[in-house]
């Protein structure tokens, strides 16, 4: 029993469509850009999903961050800052 396939089943995922947007936006070209790009991905997780791909002819994974992931990482930031400082001025306290 895998403690963790419930996680990895859950994962959020995105369209192909949206990771050649994301490819295109980063690269300035789609995965057709690639020698080969298996548009199923091998792996997908809270921040992004993998695909294996081939380019100038060498394997390569390549990692799409999911759309829209970035504000919220940012927010993330964000919130372990202000956490930061609030931890700082009370330990100056003591």
């Amino acid at each position: 029993a895998n403690k963790f396939q419930h996680l990895r089943e859950s994962a959020p995922t995105h369209s192909i469509s949206q990771t050649n947007a994301m490819i295109k936006s980063n690269l300035k070209a789609d995965s057709s850009g690639f020698d080969d790009f298996n548009h199923q991905p091998i792996a997908s997780g809270s921040v992004s999903q993998v695909y294996k791909a081939i380019y100038h002819k060498k394997k390569v994974a390549v990692k799409v961050r999911h759309p829209g992931v970035d504000s919220f990482i940012k927010m993330d930031v964000e919130i372990l800052f202000f956490i930061s400082k609030m931890f700082s001025k009370l330990s100056s306290r003591f």
